[in-house]
């Protein structure tokens, strides 16, 4: 991966709307678009983002800022990375425990959790 040197910046401004919701992440989403197309870059390394706001009902602006960067030296995967990738993932999923709302059954697991 080639990383610039120097940081690169991009602001986009959003006005407020009564008949959409702005969601502050698809304005980063925006801003980091822009950073990229304006660096002919694959990925922002280390971004900042900066939110600042106007007031209620007038908008604002996102800054992002952090370091352009861009793939090389493209290839196809090798079975052992291939191996270590799937091994990766078996592991990590068997730590991974699903909770669901609601599945606590009252008290019974803060009980079973003391010993009581």
């Amino acid at each position: 991966m080639n990383v610039s040197k120097q940081k690169a910046s991009a602001t986009v401004n959003w006005n407020w709307s009564p008949f959409s919701a702005i969601k502050p992440s698809e304005i980063k989403q925006q801003a980091d678009a822009i950073l990229m197309r304006q660096n002919n870059a694959d990925v922002i390394v280390e971004p900042v983002y900066e939110i600042q706001r106007r007031g209620l009902f007038r908008g604002g602006t996102v800054t992002v800022t952090g370091y352009p960067a861009t793939f090389t030296n493209f290839r196809p995967m090798t079975e052992n990375e291939e191996l270590n990738l799937y091994k990766s993932r078996i592991c990590n999923t068997s730590e991974t425990k699903v909770v669901r709302p609601g599945s606590f059954g009252g008290l019974k697991w803060f009980s079973k959790l003391i010993g009581r």
